[in-house]
């Protein structure tokens, strides 16, 4: 089976659903350490655990199932060119990149509407890539519990992997 580039939108797509969560995740993290200073919490030390935290949400993730909650939704994941996941380096290397990428108007991930193969800056430099799965592969929807009685077949798949 091809290995399709995914498109930027769902790119896009799958960022903005990442970026709420990461908003919900730091709000959560300020919320607790308010709640144990009992004052405001400010300082390069917060800004440094939320990069952090960043940084260990996308990597987890990367490197677990090749896909964050967001690439998820969008039917994309990240890998290496022979399908394998990425590496802790490689998951670093995207991280990073993914800052000029974005404070430059998003020209990092524009440049794949250049790139002969659909590559953005963190997929160059960290040389992976962001593949389309489709929905049958991204494995994030269960299948539908079958509904009526046990000893019945509920579709003519059903009938033809039964006994």
């Amino acid at each position: 089976m091809p290995v399709t580039s995914a498109s930027l939108s769902r790119r896009l797509g799958a960022m903005l659903y990442d970026m709420f969560l990461l908003i919900a995740l730091w709000t959560a993290t300020l919320w607790i350490l308010v709640a144990i200073a009992d004052t405001t919490v400010t300082g390069a030390w917060v800004q440094s655990l939320l990069f952090i935290e960043a940084f260990v949400f996308f990597a987890y993730f990367w490197m677990r199932n090749q896909q964050t909650l967001g690439m998820q939704a969008w039917h994309i994941r990240v890998q290496n060119a022979d399908g394998s996941p990425i590496t802790l380096r490689q998951c670093l290397l995207r991280f990073i990149t993914a800052i000029p990428s974005l404070l430059l108007v998003g020209l990092g991930f524009w440049w794949m509407l250049v790139d002969p193969r659909r590559r953005s800056w963190t997929d160059l430099v960290s040389r992976s890539e962001i593949v389309f799965v489709g929905a049958a592969h991204a494995g994030t929807a269960p299948a539908a519990p079958h509904i009526g009685r046990a000893d019945q077949p509920q579709s003519r798949h059903d009938a033809d992997t039964d006994g």
